[in-house]
């Protein structure tokens, strides 16, 4: 799981520029530098770094996977002040996520449904092609 911020620096490096590189590759270091894959302390984590990670942390918890079903903004909300006092989360990213939770919640469903009918697509036309698919997505009712 955790390599996927290695192999997304090799496919990126030199493709893109270095600022939004860092911020792609830097998604879940966190604030106490004991985030992966290279334990950067928060001072050296710009604030387009440390919003990713927070907007990587709601994606990841309002969206709906195989083994578990999307949570409530207020569960979401909860986890997110939890980091905070940890030392993994910024805490002015945090309370900007508050003061705009309402957008931010809405916009994370709106883009995982349509995740989720992009997925659904694709799994219908590899089923028409191919006639099996070999992985079916686990749908959890809410």
């Amino acid at each position: 799981m955790k390599s996927h911020v290695s192999i997304t620096e090799e496919l990126l490096f030199g493709r893109i520029d270095e600022e939004i590189l860092q911020t792609a590759v830097r998604h879940h270091e966190t604030i106490d530098g004991k985030g992966y894959p290279k334990q950067i302390d928060g001072n050296s984590l710009t604030k387009s770094q440390r919003i990713a990670a927070v907007a990587d942390i709601i994606s990841a918890l309002s969206e709906e996977r195989s083994y578990k079903k999307a949570f409530p903004p207020e569960k979401i909300l909860g986890i997110l002040e939890s980091m905070k006092e940890n030392g993994k989360m910024c805490g002015e990213i945090l309370e900007l996520v508050k003061a705009h939770q309402g957008v931010i919640f809405r916009t994370a469903q709106e883009a995982n449904q349509e995740a989720v009918g992009v997925y659904d697509t694709m799994i219908r036309e590899y089923r028409k092609t191919c006639g099996h698919f070999p992985v079916n997505r686990v749908v959890t009712k809410q």
